[in-house]
């Protein structure tokens, strides 16, 4: 895959500088450079299992999701494309359980890389759950779940469930903790998302279904 050659064709410029870069002007060259920090994460996730001799398989996510339109920076899928690349991730299950990808970052109908929206990682995990055929995906927050209010003010609540539409509305009333584009394709093929606690995996955090 494209994760195994070189990267720099992929970087528009090196220059830290950015408002005097190519990248602060035209969108298809920000959709490459920002695309750059979940390929060095997802290589520096790869190094550790292999250092670990941990079994796993390392997937390009521009290989697999693919976005409709001619924009860049906030791509919508095209579910109907990506389905015909879905054997790529057949394949990486075959190789082992365990997946790393990237979010956020997808391609279009010409290779080109694409974004799919500011904080697009939790579209993604939607996008790969639908083409994997998976009943739930799971969300994993710096928080406990999706709160009734701000959790920073005292007496904040984990709702344990929530249906589909009622997060859409929570979200539409600037309480951002799941991207609505996951949400909505979530809701469209009735997959489950559950959001968690890093930090605390034990708890159970919040449903969204139904």
């Amino acid at each position: 895959t494209r994760l195994q050659g070189d990267w720099s064709s992929d970087v528009c410029s090196s220059d830290l500088e950015v408002e005097n870069s190519p990248c602060a002007r035209e969108p298809k060259e920000q959709a490459k450079y920002l695309a750059l920090g979940e390929l060095m994460t997802s290589a520096a996730a790869a190094f550790y299992m292999h250092k670990y001799k941990h079994s796993f398989s390392l997937l390009d996510a521009r290989d697999v999701i693919e976005t409709a339109g001619g924009g860049y920076l906030d791509c919508d899928v095209d579910l109907d494309a990506s389905r015909d690349l879905v054997g790529l991730l057949d394949d990486a299950f075959e190789e082992s359980s365990t997946i790393i990808t990237q979010g956020f970052i997808a391609s279009n109908s010409k290779s080109e890389t694409t974004l799919l929206g500011f904080d697009g990682s939790d579209y993604s995990a939607v996008i790969f759950g639908v083409l994997a055929g998976a009943e739930e995906v799971i969300l994993w927050k710096d928080v406990d779940g999706v709160f009734d209010q701000d959790p920073s003010i005292f007496g904040a609540k984990v709702l344990p469930l929530l249906k589909y539409d009622n997060a859409l509305k929570l979200v539409a009333n600037g309480h951002p903790v799941v991207h609505p584009k996951a949400i909505q394709l979530a809701k469209e093929w009735d997959v489950h998302i559950r959001v968690k606690n890093f930090f605390h995996p034990e708890k159970e955090g919040t449903l969204i279904a139904g």
